[in-house]
């Protein structure tokens, strides 16, 4: 459950989370309710929150408290060091301001909700961490730049599948659900492109080719790991790094929020 693109330069990614202002700087909201989420079974099992912002409203459904301070903070969950509830336990948040605001300020309306609702504290360190970085590999990439006629959604074609208008930095966040470690966009490359992967029979499906067994070996490929087809078809790689970036520690936070 995570957003946000990272600069492959070493500067931009300390400053990438660029925390703001203490609390008592931010503008508030005009009314809000933070309560505990009573999901489905369901909807823990999909572990999908909504995050929906408009100029004077902010929803937050089925959400963690990491995923509260991703959006608030512009940060990616690797960046924030806490107690382990802050990722399991589920919160509704509606808010609403006195009027229309950049989205801007609305995050920063959010980090003085949460230090509110929370009695959250938190303070900044800077610590080398362990990333990917994806970047060209000995040849030149085999990347074909997106269109108007590229559409969208995963299409299915012949014995191939083809994830249209993806950029890198969505690659990226892609490769990191199947990591280790976070995968830092260091390629380059800022536009978009149609990314093809080949979908010939393989043994473990007995090599058919109905769009059945297509679709069951796209998912597969999507389930396990991006890697082989990112270095054999893409000409891209992926290398581990250690590189410093901005922490959000979390100092203090009840589980329990104060809800109105």
């Amino acid at each position: 459950m995570t957003r946000t693109v990272v600069s492959v330069s070493l500067i931009a990614l300390t400053s990438y989370g660029a925390f703001g202002q203490g609390p008592a700087a931010h503008p508030v909201f005009e009314v809000a309710s933070v309560k505990a989420s009573k999901m489905s079974a369901v909807e823990a099992a999909k572990g999908r929150d909504v995050i929906q912002s408009s100029p004077d409203t902010l929803t937050m459904r089925i959400v963690s408290l990491v995923s509260c301070l991703e959006w608030a903070y512009d940060v990616k969950d690797y960046q924030i060091s806490g107690p382990a509830w802050l990722a399991t336990d589920h919160y509704d948040i509606a808010a609403k301001g006195a009027g229309p605001v950049p989205e801007a300020q609305m995050k920063l309306m959010l980090q003085t909700l949460l230090a509110d609702r929370f009695k959250l504290t938190l303070h900044r360190e800077q610590k080398e961490v362990p990333v990917y970085a994806l970047i060209h590999g000995k040849n030149p990439p085999k990347l074909h730049t997106s269109d108007d006629n590229s559409g969208s959604g995963m299409k299915i074609t012949g014995n191939s599948v083809t994830f249209p208008k993806m950029s890198m930095a969505l690659l990226a966040d892609l490769l990191t659900k199947q990591m280790d470690h976070p995968v830092l966009d260091m390629t380059g490359l800022t536009g978009r492109y149609d990314l093809t992967v080949d979908l010939s029979g393989s043994a473990e499906d007995g090599g058919q080719d109905t769009e059945t067994a297509r679709i069951v070996r796209a998912k597969m490929m999507l389930g396990r790991s991006l890697l082989p087809v990112v270095q054999e078809q893409w000409g891209l790689k992926v290398e581990g790094r250690k590189l410093p970036a901005e922490i959000l520690v979390i100092d203090r936070a009840e589980r329990v929020p104060t809800e109105n």
